[in-house]
């Protein structure tokens, strides 16, 4: 009898232990975009990590914390590269990133960022949302970006700067959602480490030296860990703000940087989101396009009610009566 009570307690012992809970509150528009007969992403407790306040910059990662910059020799990037690795393309980059035995040095990983153990910020509520404002603090950024320091405002166009645009937008899109009881980050352009939440999106405004182009156009990393939710962010940024502003879609000039945006590219900096933030960048028209410029600056409430509706709806989210 006692041999067979010390079998048991081995057994017990040496059993594995279950497995995490299934993601009962994630979105619903997020959920039903998970292809058919897929379990959802699974949900454990978060990890307790510094809650970056509300419109407050980030600061910088401890000096131990080095990015991707330099590696390997490998030249410097050019300061209007907001992706922080290749030079500017303006060719669209079709489909996944190549192999990690082919990547090249500018986008090789040098960190192991934290494994996806849950989608978004892994509590049941309030929803958290990071606004990341595309240029603002840039000469705040660590020093693993500091070729990006210099790059000012980003685009100018009829008298007005990219980074006063973008932080306007950011303004009015976070008094909204906060209006519906989301918990909203208006973020610099220095992401705090590894920062989590259920939604996270960089606002920019694109140029053009021509002056020939408009419309707004959407990315997200080709790199993610979470490509479901990130697709589902992006279509629904597609949607709402296309359907509330009537703007033109750009997608012939989603380029690199957007897709390799820094703060995605979590394998080779510290200041970029978790891999479980779902995450897009977009550009939300054309600074240099005086058509564009009456929705961004005549009518910047609609481009914000655009962005408010995307999130809204990528969260699962009823606007307040």
């Amino acid at each position: 009898m006692v041999r067979a009570l010390v079998l048991l307690v081995l057994v017990a012992a040496c059993a594995p232990a279950p497995g995490p809970a299934p993601a009962a509150s994630a979105p619903p528009a997020v959920r039903a975009a998970l292809a058919p007969g897929a379990p959802p992403p699974a949900v454990a407790p978060p990890p307790v990590v510094a809650r970056a306040p509300a419109d407050a910059a980030a600061a910088d990662p401890p000096a131990a914390l080095v990015g991707a910059d330099p590696l390997e020799g490998e030249p410097a990037a050019s300061a209007s590269d907001d992706a922080g690795a290749a030079p500017a393309r303006n060719e669209p980059i079709q489909g996944a990133a190549p192999a990690a035995t082919a990547l090249p040095a500018w986008l090789r990983a040098v960190r192991e960022p934290p494994p996806v153990r849950f989608v978004g910020s892994g509590r049941p509520g309030p929803k958290r949302v990071g606004l990341q404002v595309g240029h603002w603090g840039n000469e705040s950024l660590p020093a693993e970006l500091d070729h990006l320091r210099a790059s000012g405002g980003g685009a100018v166009g009829g008298g007005y700067t990219e980074v006063q645009i973008n932080y306007d937008l950011a303004q009015r899109t976070a008094a909204l959602l906060r209006a519906d009881g989301v918990e909203v980050d208006v973020l610099p352009a220095a992401v705090p480490v590894d920062y989590e939440a259920d939604a996270f999106v960089a606002i920019h405004a694109d140029g053009d030296a021509r002056g020939a182009l408009r419309g707004y156009k959407v990315a997200r990393s080709p790199m993610s860990q979470i490509p479901t939710w990130d697709d589902a962010l992006v279509g629904w940024l597609y949607a709402e703000y296309g359907r509330l502003t009537g703007l033109p879609r750009d997608d012939a000039h989603v380029t690199r940087r957007m897709q390799f945006y820094y703060a995605f590219n979590n394998r080779r900096y510290y200041a970029a989101v978790a891999p479980s933030t779902p995450a897009a960048i977009i550009e939300t028209g054309f600074v240099t396009s005086a058509a564009d410029r009456a929705l961004l600056v005549g009518d910047p409430d609609r481009a914000a009610a655009g962005l408010a509706a995307s999130l809204r709806g990528f969260l699962g989210i009823e606007p307040e009566p």
